[in-house]
């Protein structure tokens, strides 16, 4: 199977924990620096990531429960589609982590999932600091799609997942440093690099031709080590489209209006609640009849004291004789409903039946 498709849910493919702690070894942290992931899912990914180090951590997860478990382990968390309901202030963070939630069985043909990994990967790409590292996994077959948007990157590598994983997934780490500029040297160096990748290696064996996130950090002096560095963008916005009732109620819950709706929900007696519309005969009736509503009814030219209430009892049915010397008796419960008032004015009762 290509990715973990044995655990997808709405398109969710967690990374393996193993292959996140050695891209781990990769990135050193500068305190306050900070970090995104747009398909956070639970959020294990990003906060393994970035364990112990002095960072701030942002995640985007569309399903409800896996965001809810997200916001436990990450500072900040939208509840929301990562593509369409963001407002997020560009070139705020210094790394992006980006695990698409796409894959080409998702979809109906190789169109739909070309179109789809690239407008992720271009829409994304906007919030990256010009000098942040981006981490971004993909299928292997996804890379001859989408390398011209790391072409301008420093240090740019693609890192085959471990064999054991690679044969589940078939899956690469493109990994690189974000410049503000970027010289035609740069730009022909990764082009050249990419295009042998994507022409010369084996999609079913690049654990054998490429680095993988394991074998890189045994590669001595020639390690890469990605710094995460800060920047001086402000986080003006990180919101989303969508109302999140949770992180809503904060907001409303000292108003005057919640203030008094919460008084009419918390009545102390039956008495004291008020219908939201003019109640029809039918609903006094039941009102009537099941006793809510005792006590003084009155209008300009009536005056009642009123009680209702609703009797059982068992109704003896004929004899049924199933033969001649056994005979069965049958029961039914029945109910009837009683009301019964005093009129103040003439001085009588009233029984309705």
């Amino acid at each position: 199977m290509s990715r973990l498709a044995s655990q997808a849910k709405m398109g969710h493919y967690p990374t393996p924990p193993e292959v996140v702690e050695q891209i781990r070894e990769l990135l050193s942290f500068l305190s306050g620096s900070r970090c995104l992931d747009t398909c956070c899912g639970n959020g294990d990914a990003l906060s393994l990531l970035t364990n112990q180090a002095p960072v701030e951590t942002y995640g985007i997860e569309l399903d409800k429960d896996r965001a809810r478990e997200a916001k436990r382990k990450l500072k900040k968390v939208l509840n929301c589609d990562a593509l369409y309901e963001t407002r997020i202030t560009n070139n705020a963070f210094d790394l992006l982590f980006l695990n698409p939630p796409y894959d080409w069985e998702t979809k109906k043909n190789e169109t739909d999932s070309l179109k789809t990994e690239m407008i992720f990967l271009q829409y994304h790409l906007r919030y990256l600091n010009s000098k942040g590292v981006l981490v971004y996994i993909i299928p292997f077959k996804s890379l001859k799609y989408t390398y011209r948007y790391f072409l301008k990157f420093k240090n740019l590598r693609v890192l085959a997942f471990p064999k054991e994983q690679y044969m589940q997934f078939k899956q690469v780490v493109v990994i690189g440093k974000a410049t503000a500029f970027a010289g035609k040297e740069r730009l022909d160096t990764n082009r050249i690099m990419l295009k042998n990748i994507i022409q010369y290696v084996d999609p079913e064996t690049a654990y054998e031709s490429l680095w993988t996130t394991e074998s890189i950090l045994h590669a001595g002096e020639y390690r890469p080590l990605y710094e995460v560095e800060t920047n001086d963008v402000e986080l003006k916005t990180f919101t989303s489209t969508r109302i999140d009732p949770e992180d809503t109620l904060p907001l409303i819950e000292n108003s005057q209006v919640y203030v008094e709706f919460e008084r009419q929900l918390k009545v102390k007696k039956v008495e004291d609640i008020r219908p939201l519309s003019i109640l029809r005969n039918g609903h006094l009736a039941m009102l009537l009849a099941s006793g809510m509503i005792n006590g003084v009814l009155e209008n300009d030219k009536y005056k009642f004291i009123v009680k209702g209430n609703i009797k059982s009892f068992m109704q003896q049915d004929e004899l049924e004789e199933e033969d001649e010397n056994i005979q069965r008796q049958l029961f039914t419960k029945k109910y009837q409903v009683q009301v019964r008032a005093l009129d103040l004015n003439a001085l009588r009762f009233i029984d309705i039946n």
